[in-house]
């Protein structure tokens, strides 16, 4: 019985493995209209960044390390993005301390509105342009991905090569400045 059980399972995941792929090029413009910056999905995340520093002496050998803890609350608006300390060297932040935090961010977020409802048009104007021209770039970005042809991605692959080692380099120098970042 089980065999059988078995043998019909095993024939219904092969029918479903046989039904033909979608049109490539349907599926591609499904796929870009879903695309978002990294900035637009983090936003919606919050994360834990730890940091640690480490004071070297002049022989280079290490005299203090001071290990922090940040929740970090992501805005679309960089200036609202919220980096709450939440302990330091293990030792969790007082909570009148967490309070003034927030207090201080939340206060930040009403002043950004309010200039927001008193903003002139032409400040209103390049607000919005400069909206405007991120989400340019972003496209940009996009497009210069999706740019592969039947005959090869190499300009692509040339970018994202570029992007993967000025990345490496990056964090290669924040390691010699004896900083380094995690995120969980």
């Amino acid at each position: 019985m089980a065999v059988v059980a078995l043998l019909t399972l095993n024939g219904r995941l092969a029918a479903q493995d046989s039904r033909p792929l979608p049109n490539q090029d349907a599926f591609v413009a499904e796929a870009r209209t879903h695309l978002h910056s990294d900035r637009m999905l983090l936003s919606q995340y919050t994360y834990t960044d730890k940091q640690t520093r480490f004071e070297r002496d002049s022989h280079g050998a290490v005299v203090k390390q001071t290990v922090k803890v940040f929740e970090v609350h992501t805005s679309v608006d960089d200036d609202l993005t919220y980096e709450r300390l939440v302990s330091v060297d293990g030792i969790p932040v007082n909570r009148q301390a967490l309070e003034r935090s927030d207090h201080k961010q939340a206060q930040k977020e009403r002043e950004q509105a309010a200039k927001l409802q008193v903003e002139t048009p032409g400040d209103r104007s390049k607000r919005l342009e400069k909206a405007a021209e991120l989400r340019r770039k972003e496209q940009a970005a996009i497009d210069e991905i999706f740019s592969c042809t039947a005959s090869g991605c190499s300009a692509a692959k040339r970018s994202t090569d570029t992007r993967r080692s000025s990345s490496r380099s990056s964090r290669g120098r924040t390691t010699n400045l004896a900083q380094t970042k995690e995120r969980s």
